[in-house]
This record gives C-alpha cells, sequence and structure tokens, in this order.
C-alpha cells in the first residue's frame, strides 16, 4: 500500500494515494472495466482462440454489461457464439527421438 505524506497548512497527515485507473495491456493504455471485460472473456475461452474482429466485439459488450450492471455479464447468448467460433489451439507435433 502506498502512502503520500501532507503538511499541507501545518498538518501532518497520511493519506491514501489515488488508486490506479487504467491498466497496460499490449502497450496501450487500458480502462479497468475494458481489462476487466478482457479478463473474462479469456478466462471462459480457457486456451481457445476467436478472430481478432469476433473477440473485440464480444469484449465490448461484455465491457457494456460490465458498466450497466447488467447480469449475467456472459449471459447464454454470448457463451454459444464463443463456444461455436473458438477454435482450439493446435497442438504441438511429437518429436520422435531415435532409438540406439
Amino acid at each position: 500500500m502506498k502512502w503520500a505524506y501532507s503538511s499541507k497548512a501545518g498538518v501532518a497527515g497520511k493519506i491514501f494515494a489515488a488508486p490506479q485507473q487504467a491498466s497496460h495491456y499490449d502497450g496501450r493504455i487500458m480502462a479497468l472495466s475494458l481489462f476487466a471485460a478482457q479478463a473474462l472473456v479469456e478466462s471462459y475461452l480457457e486456451g481457445r482462440q476467436l478472430p481478432d474482429a469476433l473477440l473485440l466485439s464480444i469484449r465490448d459488450a461484455v465491457e457494456a454489461r460490465l458498466k450497466s450492471g447488467k447480469m449475467p455479464v456472459l449471459d447464454d447468448s454470448l457463451r454459444e457464439l464463443i463456444d461455436t467460433e473458438a477454435i482450439e489451439p493446435a497442438r504441438p507435433m511429437p518429436v520422435k527421438t531415435p532409438v540406439r
């Protein structure tokens, strides 16, 4: 926890530092609501991938639901869309070792 000290008008006291209002993601500053929406969608995907345009659209829809207080944030229609469009990640090819 960060502390800031103020000596305004000769009175010294401890005050909390202002909470961070944005987070960095992919080199850009992201609002906390957008960061939370991204985290929710990535958590639901569990390693699966979506096309970029669809991922951004779903993330924006989740952010709007977060801001408005609508529940559930990931409703049936969004989960169904994610489940039908998500692609499992490619599994790496096993490396065969020569038998000696």
